[in-house]
């Protein structure tokens, strides 16, 4: 199912004028957004197009990198299979 998936969606990836995505962090300071995904689609959907939107709730956003840093200290938890873009 997941091979039919990916060539399926692959094309429409390859064509899409815009990506739309969610962020699990944004950094006012400078504008720079975070995102954690497991997957290859999160990579796809925010370098293939020409536009890359992301949507991001007011509580996740951090006036600065400082904040950020202190507060993944505390949580800990960031899955091991992780992969993090910067934007």
């Amino acid at each position: 199912m997941v091979k039919v998936a990916r060539s399926e969606l692959r094309q429409a990836f390859l064509e899409a004028d815009m990506g739309i995505t969610g962020a699990n962090f944004a950094i006012a300071e400078t504008g720079t957004i975070g995102l954690v995904t497991n997957e290859g689609n999160g990579r796809l959907v925010t370098t293939l197009p020409r536009v890359h939107v992301a949507l991001v709730g007011f509580d996740k956003l951090v006036p600065d990198l400082r904040v950020r840093c202190a507060f993944c200290k505390r949580c800990r938890a960031t899955p091991r299979a992780s992969s993090f873009r910067p934007m």
